[in-house]
């Protein structure tokens, strides 16, 4: 279909608006992070997200969505809307929740922000002390949160009050992604160790391995129907599973590097 190019540095998320059609990249350099497909006319923001290095997350939804970086955690549309200043340490990784109510960014190595997006105040933090924080991600309902760490720990935590509702160690190098299905009943995680995880999110259990990888797995997406779960790794390839029985459907080579941002497309 083709290659887009459309930032500098690394692109660490994708998110897909297919009432637009438009993308949104996770760049370091936080430049040109929209690109409207119909009508071809390209947006880029520099006013509020500027030229410093940074990461971007954009919230999925249209109209075209809010667009937050993670220098100071702005929040953008084209025109600044919220200046968050409260990290004053630089902001490593940043999300927003499904609602696009809040914001959830990561600071110190073992400390996790929660923002109100329209106040652009915040309303809570989480701290880990066993491990540091390498990815987060928020169920859809919002009533949880997973973290991964540095050395493979997972722990799912209560969204509100941050209590640890489990804990595993579930891979024995850094965990590279963490996504919840739609439902909130299963996560898939993957890790520098090489493998992809799926387990069940109320008990912790592990349900199954994807074994296959000869790189570090650094990205992952549920096909929309949730059957399919394709994965990346640092040598290039993209492995589609079958989420069911954890089987290997196909694959795909790719450009071998950090591919962090994949996603299907609507109709799978």
């Amino acid at each position: 279909m083709g290659t887009m190019s459309l930032s500098k540095g690394f692109v660490l998320g994708l998110v897909g608006f297919f009432v637009g059609v438009s993308l949104a990249s996770a760049a370091e350099d936080g430049g040109r992070v929209r690109e409207q497909m119909q009508g071809l006319s390209v947006q880029q923001i520099e006013g509020a997200l500027g030229g410093r290095r940074g990461r971007v997350a954009a919230m999925p939804q249209t109209p075209p969505p809010p667009v937050a970086r993670s220098s100071r955690t702005k929040i953008s549309d084209d025109t600044e809307i919220i200046v968050q200043t409260g990290n004053t340490s630089g902001v490593g990784r940043v999300i927003f929740s499904p609602s696009g109510k809040f914001l959830m960014s990561r600071a110190a190595a073992k400390v996790l922000n929660l923002w109100d997006v329209e106040t652009g105040k915040e309303i809570r933090s989480f701290s880990d002390d066993d491990d540091n924080i390498n990815v987060f991600a928020v169920s859809r309902d919002e009533s949880f949160f997973l973290t991964g760490g540095w050395t493979g720990l997972l722990k799912m935590r209560n969204f509100e009050t941050g209590a640890t509702l489990w804990t595993v160690k579930g891979h024995s190098d850094y965990v590279q992604c963490a996504l919840f299905s739609a439902d909130g009943k299963i996560v898939a995680t993957a890790s520098s160790d090489k493998s992809v995880k799926i387990w069940d999110a109320a008990s912790g259990r592990e349900m199954r391995t994807l074994a296959g990888n000869v790189e570090a797995v650094t990205g992952l997406a549920f096909s929309p129907d949730e059957r399919e779960l394709l994965s990346a790794s640092k040598d290039g390839m993209l492995r589609v599973w079958d989420v069911a029985t954890g089987r290997e459907i196909a694959t795909f080579p790719g450009k071998p590097g950090w591919t962090r941002a994949i996603a299907f497309s609507p109709d799978g």
